[in-house]
């Protein structure tokens, strides 16, 4: 049975990310709460750089243009990070998640196209990586 991917937020900024299976009247959802909340960077300023006040987020993405997000320079190992195309564009026009430095970003040293409409990518930093969740 093929699993489902879905989110919900609500009105108070938190955000659910679980995954569905279903069919033949049953099925299951898991999942949970990102309570860090969502904030869509300021006035549409980009490129956007991550702080220590991200860590745990829901970073809106205005893809009606192309965009680029840089990594924080020193996050703290476990620092989680989550960027939502919220506008349906990705496609036509992609956010890239920049490294800093020596930064790796899903096991490679280059930067991260984020190009499927309406997608959702979670990443935690490992202390050199940031890994794809």
């Amino acid at each position: 049975m093929a699993r489902k991917y879905i989110e919900v937020e609500d009105t108070t900024g938190d955000f659910f990310v679980g995954s569905a299976v279903g069919g033949g009247g049953g099925g299951s959802v898991s999942g949970g709460i990102a309570t860090g909340g969502i904030i869509t960077p300021a006035g549409g300023s980009y490129p956007y750089t991550l702080t220590t006040t991200d860590n745990g987020r829901v970073i809106r993405v205005d893809t009606s243009a192309a965009r680029t997000i840089n990594a924080q320079a020193s996050p703290a190992s476990g620092f989680t990070i989550t960027f939502k195309d919220h506008v349906g564009s990705a496609a036509t026009n992609p956010a890239t998640f920049v490294r800093d430095g020596s930064q790796t970003i899903a096991s490679v040293s280059g930067n991260y196209s984020m190009d499927v409409d309406y997608g959702t990518w979670s990443f935690i930093f490992t202390g050199s990586d940031w890994t794809l969740l």
